[in-house]
Formats: structure tokens, C-alpha cells, sequence
């Protein structure tokens, strides 16, 4: 500060002063852009007259305390209830622009389910609104797909304790969607019942059947229990719920004990600690574009159950030096005399070579067809 200089003293303090009133003006516009989302979510109108009238009474009584003039006042805060007016005109448009891209997914069970909580989160990595269609079946999220009634579908294709769900690459075989997107969600079941019930009250347990397989290990120490399939986790909570028995318990997410009110007896009870599943997303348009490095290419096809075949397929591998991420038989009981392959392997060369490899695999094998190309 220059001391010898009253003139630039006093002008360095209001420099200071000028700087607090930006940073303040700069923490204000933080809180608009706060209250823009608050009124989208609750759909309030942009402006409240109201609300403006009693705030420039309050600020003209505190400007008076100050001997500050009424007119300064009001026209400086004129100026700054425009500019929060501007910024969150600007920010409830650009919002509702984005909401314009809304998507329909279907996915498996009702609200509270993992496959629920993954088509949240897909929602909101691709910034989108959802509208949510629950569906009782893998069959019926497939169906909503091709006959246009979703756009997106969402689907668990594998977890870490199971492995994978044949029933969704026998589906892939058999509708005409593309996978266009793969991602994991980490899985936490749990024991969940009303707030009175404990391991000795329990009879039986509700769930579907994947999360009984992954939670194996830990229903085998409770012989006695019943043991009855529903169609989804959260058709199991919604069941302890509703029937409000301490006899009874489901096999839930921490999420859906929020969801439906419901006591967690005992977390993790899965048969790894780092329990998660695949999730896959997929839609009637086909994404195929073959000069995509960055990208995984999922098919099915059938080859005779003969050795040659076989040995004919893994020498191709070896020729076009492929890297293969997945390599299964599908279980196929209506199959005679052939075996169902589903194959993932990367895209790690030029599309001419992969359409190549393509043609080649087409020439010994038969319903040949790709199912996803994705990240």
C-alpha cells in the first residue's frame, strides 16, 4: 500500500473494496444458477414478483441504516435481479433443449430394481430424461424395442458371480436390436424385511433368481428358509412392503430399502465382496461402423459340432491375429448337430481386414449375425 500518497491509498482501498463486491456478485451467481434448478424441479415460474417487492424494501431500510439513497439502491439492484433473471432464463432453456432428447428405456422389474438403477444411470451419463417402461420379462424389454414402443432397452448380460445370462444372447439371436453400449454397475445385496424382522423370525425369502445364485453362499447357512422366485428384486421388496410380516425377506439393494421403507438385516451377502454386473444397452438402430478402433465387436453363430469346424475357426483367429475378449457356447437344447458361439473380440485393425475375417467366419457357420459394436 503507498503511504506517501493519500490519493493512491485511499484508491488501492476501494480497489480491495471493488474485488469483494465481484467475488460476492460471483458467489450470488453461483446461488442463481442453484435456484434455476430448484424451479425447474418444482416447475416454479422464473419470476416472482412478490418475493422482488419485499427485497427491495428490505435492501432500501439497510441502504437508509447506511445513508445510502434510495434510487442508488434500487437501480443497482435492478441491474442485478435482470442479470439473475438473464442467467436463469439461459440455463432453464438450455435444460429443457436438452430434455427435448428424451428417450423411453425399458428395463426388468419396477422402480428399485438394479436394472432401474442402471437405466438411471445411463440417463444420466448421456444427460437424457428418461420415461421409464418396467417390463416383466427379459422378452418383453426386446419386444418394446422392435416394435418401437422404447427407444433404449437395458439389460444385465453378466455378473462376476454367475457369469454370464444366456437367456439375453439367445434373445440378441433372436430379435433384430444391436447392442450399442456396455457398463458396469456395482452390485450390494442385502437381507431386507419390515423393521421387527431378524434372522429367527425369517421363513422365507423372495428375489429373483440371479441374485439367489449370487448370494449362494450365504442362504445355504439358513437350510430352513423357503426359497420363492419373483420376477424382479424390487417386485420382492415391494412384497415384504406390502405384506408387512416379520416371516418374511428379500433379496434388495440398499437403494431399494430407502425406496420401500425397508430394514437391511445384513449387508453384502454376496458370494464375492466385489459383486457387479454387465449391463448392456441396446436399440433397433445398427451403429456399424468397422474403422472404429476404440470399439468391441459382438456376434453369434452356429458351426456343425465337429472338430474340424473348430480347428478351422481358431486357425482363422491365429490368421488375422484377433484378440478375443469372450468366447462361449451358447446352451442351445434345440440345436442338433451344431453348437452356438457367441464371440466378443476387439476391432484392432482396418475395416477391410475385419469385413475379410467376417466373410471367412460366414463361410463354415450358419445364422451368422453381429449383435453389438460398442465401447
Amino acid at each position: 500500500m503507498n503511504t506517501n500518497n493519500p490519493l493512491l491509498t485511499l484508491r488501492e482501498k476501494i480497489n480491495l473494496i471493488n474485488k469483494k463486491i465481484i467475488s460476492l456478485l460471483s458467489k450470488r451467481q453461483l446461488l442463481t444458477i442453484e435456484i434455476a434448478k430448484t424451479k425447474l424441479m418444482i416447475n416454479h415460474s422464473i419470476r416472482d414478483e412478490n418475493r422482488e417487492k419485499k427485497m427491495f424494501e428490505s435492501l432500501v431500510n439497510i441502504g437508509e441504516k447506511y445513508g445510502i439513497e434510495k434510487k442508488y439502491i434500487l437501480d443497482i439492484f435492478n441491474i442485478i435481479i435482470d442479470q439473475s433473471i438473464s442467467i436463469q432464463k439461459k440455463f432453464i432453456e438450455k435444460k429443457k433443449n436438452i430434455s427435448k432428447k428424451n428417450v423411453s428405456i425399458s428395463f426388468l422389474g419396477p422402480k428399485g430394481s438394479y436394472s432401474y438403477y442402471a437405466s438411471c444411470e445411463y440417463a444420466i451419463k448421456k444427460n437424457k430424461k428418461i420415461f421409464k417402461k418396467n417390463c416383466s420379462s427379459f422378452e418383453e424389454v426386446f419386444k418394446n424395442i422392435e416394435n418401437n414402443s422404447s427407444n433404449i432397452g437395458i439389460l444385465p448380460i453378466e455378473n462376476s458371480c454367475t457369469g454370464s445370462i444366456f437367456e439375453i444372447y439367445n434373445l440378441l439371436s433372436q430379435y433384430r436390436v444391436f447392442i450399442i453400449e456396455k457398463f458396469k454397475i456395482p452390485i450390494k445385496h442385502c437381507l431386507l424385511g419390515i423393521t421387527n424382522a431378524n434372522f429367527n423370525t425369517i421363513k422365507t425369502i423372495y428375489s429373483h433368481t440371479q441374485p439367489f445364485q449370487q448370494c449362494e453362499k450365504f442362504i445355504k447357512l439358513f437350510p430352513n428358509w423357503k426359497i420363492k422366485n419373483v420376477e424382479s428384486t424390487a417386485a420382492a421388496m415391494k412384497k415384504i412392503a406390502f405384506l408387512q410380516s416379520v416371516n418374511i425377506a428379500a433379496i434388495g439393494s440398499p437403494i431399494g430399502a430407502k425406496l420401500y421403507n425397508l430394514k437391511i438385516i445384513q449387508k453384502n451377502i454376496s458370494n464375492k465382496t466385489n459383486n457387479f454386473t454387465k449391463f448392456i444397452a441396446i436399440s433397433k438402430k445398427k451403429f456399424l461402423d468397422l474403422n472404429d478402433f476404440s470399439k468391441k465387436i459382438m456376434m453369434t453363430f452356429t458351426i456343425k459340432n465337429e472338430s474340424k469346424n473348430f480347428i478351422s475357426l481358431f486357425l482363422l483367429f491365429n490368421k488375422y491375429n484377433i484378440s478375443i475378449n469372450k468366447f462361449e457356447l451358447l446352451n442351445i437344447s434345440s440345436l442338433k448337430n451344431e453348437k452356438k458361439i457367441l464371440l466378443e473380440i476387439k476391432n484392432n485393425f482396418k475395416s477391410f481386414k475385419i469385413e475379410d475375417f467376417l466373410e471367412k467366419i460366414k463361410t463354415f457357420s450358419n445364422h451368422f449375425k453381429i449383435i453389438g459394436l460398442y465401447k
